[in-house]
């Protein structure tokens, strides 16, 4: 066998090592997103239970009977479970996804930083699940929201890339401050809240209006990679 043949043999072995890596990938990819959106309709789910049965489970509340607040609170919550799914399936689909994949395999693409990635979301995941029998908890429910924002933050901080173009780095940056000013604020309304003699609860109406204020701006900032057909897909 020349060196050309040779060559040509160990390209083919090469590039069937990589496809065989790549649709192992795929095949986790898929089972770990299954997971994922198991727990994270449960969480939804319960959610809604939670606010129309008054935490009770045994009997449902008529509609003029649902609290205002347990309303808003579960909207909040509702809306969150939607922006964090969507939003970290969009991103283990772009570093992990078939595109990613056939383009080229990289330490990005491995199996480790799959299963690594994997184990944040599905944190985040079971924090929602928590979230959502704590409804009516209004200390306890910003506390898992200060908890969910900052093991966001910290994990994309740990895995965040420079961006390609200036307008990659400035979304990066945008996204950044919005969520390390709503970690701030919630930390400071949570400790005022814990040391004020009586648990004032404005104080935590105030802090559930910072989380739909951070969820708001976190659409605004990231509508081109939430939905790519409305707008430039930004880097998440």
């Amino acid at each position: 066998m020349g060196d050309a043949e040779a060559s040509q043999v160990a390209d083919s072995s090469a590039l069937t090592a990589e496809r065989a890596a790549a649709s192992d990938i795929g095949s986790v990819l898929f089972s770990l997103k299954e997971i994922v959106s198991i727990v994270m309709g449960l969480a939804l789910t319960n959610s809604v239970l939670a606010l129309i049965t008054d935490h009770h489970y045994t009997s449902v509340l008529s509609l003029s009977s649902l609290p205002l607040a347990g309303v808003l609170y579960t909207v909040v919550i509702v809306i969150n479970i939607v922006r964090f799914y969507h939003g970290n399936m969009r991103h283990m689909e772009s570093l992990y996804g078939a595109p990613a994949r056939n383009a080229a395999l990289s330490t990005h693409g491995s199996l480790g930083n799959l299963g690594l990635d994997f184990s944040v979301v599905f944190l985040e995941s079971i924090v929602f699940a928590v979230i959502s029998f704590y409804s009516g908890h209004r200390g306890d429910f910003v506390l898992l929201f200060l908890i969910l924002l900052a093991v966001d933050l910290m994990w994309n901080i740990v895995t965040m890339q420079e961006g390609s173009d200036e307008r990659d780095v400035s979304h990066q940056r945008r996204w950044m401050m919005n969520n390390v000013l709503a970690v701030l604020a919630l930390f400071g309304l949570y400790f005022a809240y814990q040391n004020h003699h009586n648990h004032h609860p404005v104080l935590m109406h105030i802090a559930v209006g910072v989380v739909a204020l951070n969820t708001a701006i976190d659409f605004a900032i990231s509508c081109g990679f939430y939905f790519p057909g409305l707008g430039r897909e930004d880097a998440d």
